[in-house]
């Protein structure tokens, strides 16, 4: 019978070895995926084991799972064998119940949380013994991983580049990091978060409602335009048809004003084309837009076609710059 001392010895052991591979399995996961791209482009050793890891999740997973039972059944085996041996028989209950509480409290919940804290630091310690852990059970891991390949298909459309990982939420998390480490002020902060927020509105969450905008007719008149300009300090102005809910365009008062020096006559040799944006346009595709028609105004309609308001490239810039 082995030494009580080396008994004890083994199933810390292999308690520790569980914490190990159950941690680095939620500490690997939880790394952003930007914070590892940039130790990648740093040339770091450990980011690249990680990102190898990362690049084939089967890998990771077939690594842990295959090391985690292998220390659980280990430290279970020989716990049973020395309650047995101080105890009796019936101390293979109280081994069994001892073991599980210490697998499940310092074996899962210490480390996975542990690791989790801070999950790119604290796993590149231990990324090159993962890494070999894999080369030492990748036999067994490949052979597991097929199994669960016949029950579990991949979605999968190719393999999907680990820069491309990177989601918004990630951003907004580093930037505000930046903030802290003085590397970027709160206005700097404030412009990328609002900037990535863009994102997720429309050209209907941004326009101007067309209740609250100033309207001309298209047949309006030089002098009555030029005095509704005085009146709102606008320069561009939409073109409603009189009597409808059609719209002729855009009418901008520096064309008005530098193409026409009587000051009579209409509006209407000055209309430009308006731009016409759906409402459920990404706002983010608003200045394209805007810009490949040289328009710094656009009309948003509805799913009718009607307008509903109109949006500039004003109202874009005013999203990010608050």
């Amino acid at each position: 019978m082995m030494p009580v001392i080396l008994h004890l010895v083994v199933v810390v052991v292999c308690i520790g070895g569980a914490a190990f591979y159950s941690g680095m399995e939620t500490g690997v996961i939880s790394i952003r995926r930007l914070r590892l791209r940039h130790r990648l482009q740093q040339g770091d050793r450990a980011a690249k084991r990680l990102a190898f890891f990362l690049e084939d999740p089967g890998r990771l997973l077939g690594t842990t799972l295959v090391g985690t039972n292998l220390c659980i059944v280990i430290a279970s085996v020989v716990s049973a064998r020395l309650s047995t041996y101080l105890i009796g028989p019936g101390g293979q209950v109280l081994s069994g119940l001892l073991v599980s509480v210490c697998l499940l409290v310092f074996g899962e919940y210490v480390p996975k949380a542990w690791f989790r804290a801070f999950p790119y630091y604290r796993s590149a310690r231990f990324a090159e013994a993962l890494y070999y852990s894999w080369v030492v059970f990748s036999p067994v891991g490949a052979a597991v991983t097929w199994i669960a390949g016949l029950f579990v298909k991949e979605h999968e459309s190719g393999q999907r580049d680990l820069c491309s990982l990177a989601n918004r939420d990630e951003l907004k998390i580093l930037t505000v990091e930046a903030e802290q480490n003085g590397v970027l002020t709160a206005e700097e902060r404030a412009m990328i978060h609002q900037t990535v927020e863009l994102a997720d509105k429309t050209a209907g969450d941004i326009q101007k409602p067309l209740s609250q905008a100033v309207v001309v007719e298209s047949g309006c008149s030089i002098d009555a335009f030029v005095d509704v300009a005085r009146s709102n300090s606008f320069s561009r102005y939409p073109v409603q048809q009189p009597g409808t809910p059609e719209f002729a365009g855009i009418v901008d008062l520096f064309d008005v004003l530098t193409r026409n020096s009587t000051g009579s006559g209409t509006i209407t040799p000055f209309i430009r084309p308006a731009v016409m944006i759906p409402h459920d346009v990404p706002a983010e595709d608003v200045m394209p837009r805007l810009r490949i028609a040289r328009q710094s105004m656009g009309l948003v309609t509805d799913e009718k076609g009607e307008v509903t308001g109109l949006v500039t490239t004003s109202d874009i810039l005013n999203q990010i710059v608050v």
